[in-house]
Order: C-alpha cells, then sequence, then structure tokens
C-alpha cells in the first residue's frame, strides 16, 4: 500500500459519522468478547522483548529460577505479564518501565498496585520489578529475585 497514507490515501481529512462511529464501536466490542481475541491482536503486533525484558531473561536464566518469558501465550485478566512460573505455581513477574508505568491514573491496570490487585483477583501472585531498578543494581535485584522465589516454594 505504498503511497496510500497521508493525502494520498482515499479518507484523509474525512471522519466517520457518529451512527457509523457507534456502530464500529459495538463490532469491537463484540470481537473483544470472543475467545483469543486479545491474544491473536496481540500476536499481530509482533512484539518482541524490551531491552529490561532481555536483561531479565539473562538475570533468571543465570540464577536458574522457574520463569519462562510469556510469548503472549498466557492472558491473566486480559492481562500479558512478561515473565510465568514454569514449574506450576501461579507467580509471575512484571518488568516495569519508568516511563510508561509511573503515572497511569488513566489506566490503572497499568500501575504497580493496579497490576498486583488484578493479578491477586485471579490468584497470582506477583513481583515487579522497575528497569531503573535492574539498571542502578543488578545484584541486588536478583538477590530479592531469588529470595522471593524461596519463599514462594521454590
Amino acid at each position: 500500500m505504498k503511497g496510500r497514507t497521508g493525502k494520498a490515501h482515499p479518507f484523509y481529512g474525512h471522519t466517520h459519522s457518529p451512527a457509523v462511529r457507534k456502530k464500529l464501536g459495538e463490532a469491537l466490542a463484540h470481537r473483544r468478547k470472543q475467545p483469543g481475541f486479545i491474544r491473536r491482536a496481540f500476536l499481530a503486533q509482533n512484539n518482541r522483548p524490551t531491552k529490561p525484558e532481555g536483561v531479565m531473561m539473562r538475570l533468571i536464566q543465570n540464577a536458574g529460577l522457574p520463569f519462562a518469558y510469556n510469548d503472549r501465550a498466557t492472558v491473566v485478566a486480559g492481562l500479558f505479564p512478561d515473565f510465568v512460573a514454569t514449574d506450576g505455581s501461579r507467580r509471575v513477574i512484571e518488568v516495569f518501565g519508568d516511563y510508561w508505568h509511573t503515572t497511569r491514573a488513566d489506566r490503572p491496570a497499568q500501575t504497580y498496585e493496579g497490576r498486583l490487585k488484578r493479578f491477586a483477583e485471579h490468584g497470582y501472585e506477583a513481583m515487579i520489578i522497575w528497569a531503573s531498578e535492574m539498571r542502578n543494581d543488578p545484584e541486588g535485584t536478583e538477590r530479592r529475585i531469588v529470595a522471593w522465589s524461596k519463599t514462594n516454594g521454590y
């Protein structure tokens, strides 16, 4: 579709009528209720691990912890945790970037407290690690994760 962006796009400068917007919203709401819709939508985005998630992957591997990067196969309460326990326990690890997760009053599920609450409501214990924490004190972060894993049956 090269050349069909911006002013070259046939819908450029136009807007949908309120009736059409309502129909589109209803159709999307119906599709979101379909099994697997959220997972398929994320897979279509071809997401890859972020740099902090890559650091966490190496940290988990070096410490021999029972967690694996979630390649969008596990959905918990409509959320995709970054790392999921592979030992059958209901534990997850999230890596929070300082920019995206510091203040998100508009999306409570993206905040520290909101994410912990959402996982707990569905029977998961979560640990959240900040990217700046890994960057500033990688050894301390590793000790904290190992200690958390051991206190929870590992």
